[in-house]
């Protein structure tokens, strides 16, 4: 059986609090969830894994694009 990681664990392995995620994902930032449960979302771990690789850091004094 897959195992899916929820948003506290994503944010967990992302090193994020989970009000950044909250925001990213308002914002469009966030992989596609893998599966959905009621309303809950979940992300397969090569997923997270796959978008952490591809984030590109910002620089110190500059904010993420709205």
């Amino acid at each position: 059986m897959e195992r899916y990681l929820s948003l506290s664990e994503f944010a967990v392995k992302a090193n994020l609090s989970v009000n950044t995620l909250k925001s990213y994902d308002r914002k469009r930032m966030l992989p596609p969830y893998d599966a959905l449960t009621g309303s809950t979302r979940g992300w397969k771990e090569a997923t997270v894994n796959e978008w952490i690789r591809g984030r590109q850091p910002v620089p110190d004094g500059e904010s993420l694009p709205r």
